[in-house]
């Protein structure tokens, strides 16, 4: 798509204006983040691609967080086996985001049959004997 210099510029302007918002809303909802386990949820939803990047937040989602537990949901049995082997990356990432190490632990759920699970888990294992 072409765009003329107006429109050009006027697409930037709006970027811009969208980043100065998320910027805007990290400055006021992270203080919130740290005094409740509730609203953490949330607001990692919220900015869960801009924490993990695309590939996992495509695949995941998180759906608790206490005690410092962050347990994420998957709905493929595969990506359930590559989130865990990711839990300090994905930890450190989400503790950079909130500037303080808040996510000591995470889990991973999977929304889908244990028997699909655990195929999975069967074959990975037989490829590394």
């Amino acid at each position: 798509m072409w765009y003329t210099p107006e429109r050009l510029i006027a697409k930037l302007q709006s970027v811009n204006r969208m980043e100065e918002i998320s910027h805007l809303m990290l400055t006021v909802l992270k203080p919130h983040v740290r005094r409740s386990d509730a609203s953490a949820v949330g607001f990692f939803a919220a900015f869960w691609g801009t924490i993990v990047g695309r590939a996992i937040a495509g695949n995941s989602r998180p759906i608790a967080f206490a005690d410092g537990t962050l347990t994420l949901e998957t709905d493929c049995p595969n990506w359930t086996v590559q989130l865990q082997s990711l839990e300090r990356e994905i930890r450190e990432a989400v503790n950079r985001f909130l500037g303080e190490p808040r996510v000591t632990s995470l889990r991973v759920h999977f929304s889908g049959s244990a028997r699909e699970l655990q195929r999975t888990i069967a074959r990975r294992e037989q490829r590394w004997l």
